[in-house]
């Protein structure tokens, strides 16, 4: 049987936590890109002078 010391596994736990992180701010990110897009959707829907193909409801 093979065992992990407590160093190796703190270091993959902070690995761990820094990768969340990441993950975290990259959800953050496009969350804030998603409500961009919904306001410009919402912008050109009501836009009579957009292209039709940019008012079609998302």
């Amino acid at each position: 049987m093979v065992t992990e010391s407590a160093r190796a596994s703190a270091a993959r736990a902070d690995e761990l936590l820094a990768h969340i992180g990441r993950l975290r701010a990259d959800a953050d990110l496009m969350d804030g890109y998603a409500r961009r897009l919904r306001a410009i959707v919402t912008t050109l829907g009501g836009c009579p002078t957009a292209p039709e193909w940019s008012r079609r409801g998302w």
